[in-house]
């Protein structure tokens, strides 16, 4: 349970990766937090960041403050009498700053072992830290093992989450259809909610087309199918080394029957497209896409329950 002092805003765009992937891991781990839809025309609501302008960020009013490589301190933590206001830029930030938190990490042991699972700490976070830059993470030291949570961590950042842009705008019909959710954010009024998915869908869609570009991507839709095989391989490799007498119905990328920090992240990235068409799509994109689709729904338990 957090601390009575304890409160969090999060600064989100509703379909962004990296803001997904941040949100699995809170309600994973039941942190509670408000989450603000930025405006991302105006990014108003990020006026009281002088120097960082970007989504995800949080800032929260902690009892514990995390160290200085993750975080910043605000001004307005200078009274002693006042629990410390904490801002963390960036998905991994966000994540590295929790996990400093002694009630986070306690809570964390509490659901495992209320579980009966053998998760320990470092199988959830995995043996590398991933940098505080959504946009460069760089795993430093060597090659990891193929379950481990920093790996898959760094699979979502720099495999995965570079392509769903592409697939949810490859075209500006289809970025408009993106942007629906506008209509369902109430902060938003009536004019916002237009020039936001009018004038934003074309600026996804042309955003979109420079990731390709960049990225030297022909054929979004099949190079989606191709990175979508690792999990897929990496679930199917963890289902084949049990016995069919074995429970192995609740396997994650952890290769347990608990998921770690990288399920999160790959589970995050994906659930910001949910109710998108290259969503649906993805469970027909290959004859052993059914082996996602049930991991898909056994973290859907996991995180949203």
């Amino acid at each position: 349970m957090a601390p009575p002092l304890f409160s969090m805003e999060f600064y989100q765009y509703a379909i962004c990766p990296f803001c997904n992937k941040t949100k699995a891991f809170l309600k994973y781990a039941k942190i509670p937090y408000t989450a603000i839809e930025v405006n991302p025309l105006t990014k108003a609501e990020l006026r009281w960041s002088k120097d960082y302008r970007k989504v995800p960020m949080a800032r929260a009013t902690t009892p514990v403050a995390a160290s200085s490589s993750s975080s910043s301190l605000s001004s307005s933590s200078s009274s002693s009498q006042e629990a410390p206001t904490v801002v963390w830029k960036g998905s991994d930030a966000i994540v590295q700053g929790l996990l400093e938190q002694d009630w986070v990490l306690e809570q964390l042991q509490h659901q495992w072992k209320a579980g009966n699972s053998p998760m320990t700490l470092s199988d959830f976070v995995g043996r590398v830290a991933a940098t505080t830059n959504d946009d460069d993470t760089k795993p430093k030291g060597k090659a990891l093992a193929p379950k481990d949570a920093q790996e898959w961590v760094r699979y979502a950042n720099e495999e995965l989450a570079v392509l769903l842009y592409p697939n949810l705008c490859p075209t500006l019909g289809r970025a408009y259809q993106a942007f629906a959710y506008v209509h369902t954010i109430p902060t938003f009024s009536f004019w916002q909610q237009w020039s936001i998915r009018t004038v934003g869908s074309l600026a996804m869609y042309l955003a979109a087309s420079r990731v390709k570009r960049k990225h030297k991507i022909d054929n979004e839709r099949q190079a989606l199918t191709l990175v979508l095989e690792k999990p897929i391989q990496q679930l199917s490799s963890s289902s084949s080394s049990f016995s069919s007498s074995s429970s192995n119905s609740g396997l994650f990328l952890s290769g347990l029957e608990e998921p770690h920090l990288g399920d999160l992240a790959v589970y995050g990235a994906l659930r910001g497209i949910q109710g998108t068409p290259v969503h649906d799509e993805i469970w027909s994109s290959s004859k052993d896409s059914r082996v996602l689709k049930d991991w898909y729904e056994r973290m859907q338990a996991k995180v949203e329950s």
